[in-house]
C-alpha cells in the first residue's frame, strides 16, 4: 500500500483509514489538537 499517495495526503488527508495511525506523530498532534484547540509548533531536531 502506499500510504503517502493515498491516505497520508498533505491537502487532505484520511488519519482514520491509516494502517499506522498509533506511531504516527503526525496524528498523534492532530488528535492532541482537537482537544486544546491549538497545534504545538513543531521543534526541529538536528540528526548531527
Amino acid at each position: 500500500m502506499e500510504l503517502g499517495a493515498e491516505i497520508c495526503t498533505p491537502q487532505n488527508p484520511h488519519c482514520s483509514d491509516c494502517p499506522v495511525k498509533d506511531f504516527c506523530l503526525a496524528y498523534l498532534a492532530v488528535k492532541k489538537s482537537t482537544k486544546t484547540g491549538k497545534l504545538d509548533s513543531y521543534v526541529k531536531k538536528n540528526l548531527w
